[in-house]
């Protein structure tokens, strides 16, 4: 059996796929299969999966239709034959020595999901920003609170970890959950595991470009099911941790409701006639909930400073709008 299985869909990378494949199967821990899910690329990804099929047996290719990525994960999850199991994007890589370091933290603290650093890099190299974790373990409660953590304290990212067969058993990505499905699959992940191992090394390198997966177009439907999962999440944490739903509450605010506003505006400006109808509606449902929530999200003492005066700023411009509207149609 194979002790890790690293599954990475593939869609139009060929610009990044072999500094991509060679970061993996040039790791210092070699026992490892490589799945590539070929999802329909319309560049030379598909060949380039070939290819690399045949110079090394530990890499397996799967072609599908395209799907997105939330399929093609799953299609390498159905083929993944490795006690654990990782997710890095085909547009990215690690540091060669990513899997053993890991591997052996993780054997080292018994646990069952291993996290390490992430860096956002553009595409010539210059650092974005890090995403620095603080070495340690944590039990399944605290995971999950530092996954609501403000700055964050461990990103929801699936690509710098590292999971057990048995702590995602049963679990895949959800179909609706496009623009979250990470922190979806991360969160459901916790809920069934005992224990993280946490590495303050910054390990993987994520790219951050027009087509990255990460970075892709979306539909306003994309954005409101994920808007509805960060709500499901924080509903499903008053039951399961009563005692942190006030600090998921404030992220859901802060890292979902805000930034949808901002994204679902600033693709308003910029879309066609024939959608904006279509952007406008989902521009409505943000702002009808922002409204709705203002007074419990200023009240909550789990929000950060700067991000409560984003929030005070955005509500004003929200209403500022209403208010010009209706001075607009009020009969003269």
């Amino acid at each position: 059996m194979t002790k890790l299985s690293v599954i990475a869909a593939v869609y139009d990378a060929e610009n990044y796929l072999r500094k991509f494949v060679a970061s993996i199967l040039n790791q210092t821990f070699s026992d490892l299969e490589l799945i590539l899910v070929d999802d329909g690329s319309h560049d030379s990804s598909a060949k380039i999966c070939d290819e690399c099929a045949e110079a090394d047996p530990r890499v397996r290719v799967t072609h599908q239709t395209n799907q997105g990525l939330i399929s093609a994960r799953n299609a390498g999850l159905e083929l993944a034959t490795g006690a654990w199991i990782t997710f890095p994007d085909s547009d990215d890589y690690l540091e060669t020595d990513a899997y053993e370091a890991v591997m052996a933290r993780i054997q080292k603290t018994g646990s069952d999901v291993g996290a390490f650093g992430l860096v956002q890099e553009d595409e010539h190299g210059n650092i974005i920003r890090k995403f620095v974790c603080r070495d340690g373990v944590a039990n399944r409660y605290d995971a999950v609170a530092k996954l609501f953590d403000q700055p964050p304290s461990i990103t929801n990212s699936v690509g710098n970890k590292v999971f057990s067969a048995a702590a995602i058993s049963g679990l895949r990505f959800l179909p609706e959950s496009k623009l979250a499905e990470d922190r979806s699959f991360v969160y459901r992940c916790f809920l069934q595991s005992n224990q993280l191992a946490i590495m303050q090394d910054i390990f993987y390198h994520q790219y951050v470009h027009a087509g990255s997966a990460t970075r892709g177009g979306a539909t306003p439907t994309d954005y409101l099911s994920s808007n509805a999962v960060h709500g499901q999440i924080t509903a499903d944490i008053r039951v399961h941790f009563p005692s942190l739903y006030a600090r998921a509450y404030a992220y859901f605010i802060t890292a979902s409701l805000l930034p949808k506003y901002d994204a679902i505006e600033s693709r308003l400006q910029i879309a066609k006639p024939d959608e904006r109808k279509a952007w406008r509606a989902a521009l409505a449902v943000i702002r009808a909930r922002l409204l709705t929530e203002s007074r419990t999200a200023l009240a909550s003492g789990q929000i950060p400073t700067m991000a409560k005066a984003g929030y005070v700023l955005r509500i004003v411009h929200v209403r500022t709008k209403i208010r010009r509207l209706i001075r607009m149609l009020r009969p003269k």
